[in-house]
Order: structure tokens, then C-alpha cells, then sequence
């Protein structure tokens, strides 16, 4: 599980350390989650860890994150095109799916686990 958490506090950490920052180099940013997927341990302990805030500090950078429970893809998808979310995290197949034929627009950066049915997808332009 080090290795998974250390991957994913890397990927958020990569895109974060791409985003136009104002000269402060501080910002804030909000990641959705599902505390049912079977990442959920991962994800917890990146937040009790403040991993995303470590690593992101390793480039000069300070971010606050704004951790968002979504039990379902619709509601994640709803915030990720209102501007409410710039990260989603343990997407499901459907929900990414769904966010396709939509015209969705977003990039996935990795995965949250070992297999593409759990994407991790951001806003364009991050």
C-alpha cells in the first residue's frame, strides 16, 4: 500500500505542480473521492498523512485540499463540469463512461489502483 500512496500523492503532486500559481505559489484545491471503493484506505491515508500538501511542498508550492466524499459518479461529474472539483479520484467505469459520451472534458493523469477502472481525472488545462 506505500508504494500505491506514494504513487498517487505523486500524480496529484505532478498536476498540481504544472498549474498556473499566482506568485505566493499558494493555492487551493478541491479532490473528489468514494470512501466505498476498495481505495479508500489509500486515499485515507493520504489525507491523515497530508501526503498531497508534503509532496507539493517539495516544489516550492503550498496547497490547501478540500477532500469531497462522492458516493456516486453523477454528483463527482456535476461538480467536476460547475468548476466545484479539480481532481476526482476512484472514478468508476460507468461514471467515466458516462463523462465521455457527454463530452465531459478532463484528463486522466493515472490510476488509483492497479487497473484503468480507476482513473484519476482532472480539469483541462491542469
Amino acid at each position: 500500500m506505500k508504494r500505491r500512496t506514494f504513487v498517487l500523492s505523486a500524480s496529484c503532486a505532478t498536476v498540481l505542480s504544472r498549474l498556473s500559481f499566482a506568485q505566493d505559489k499558494k493555492l487551493t484545491v478541491a479532490v473528489g473521492w468514494n470512501p466505498l471503493t476498495g481505495a479508500a484506505p489509500i486515499t485515507l491515508a493520504m489525507q491523515q498523512q497530508k501526503l498531497v500538501k508534503k509532496t507539493v511542498s517539495k516544489y516550492g508550492y503550498t496547497v490547501e485540499v478540500t477532500w469531497q466524499q462522492f458516493f456516486a459518479g453523477p454528483p463527482a461529474t456535476e461538480a467536476m463540469v460547475s468548476g466545484r472539483l479539480d481532481i476526482d479520484l476512484d472514478v468508476a467505469p460507468a461514471a467515466a463512461t458516462s463523462r465521455i459520451k457527454n463530452g465531459v472534458e478532463f484528463a486522466i493523469i493515472g490510476t488509483h489502483t492497479s487497473h484503468l477502472s480507476n482513473p484519476i481525472m482532472v480539469k483541462p488545462g491542469y
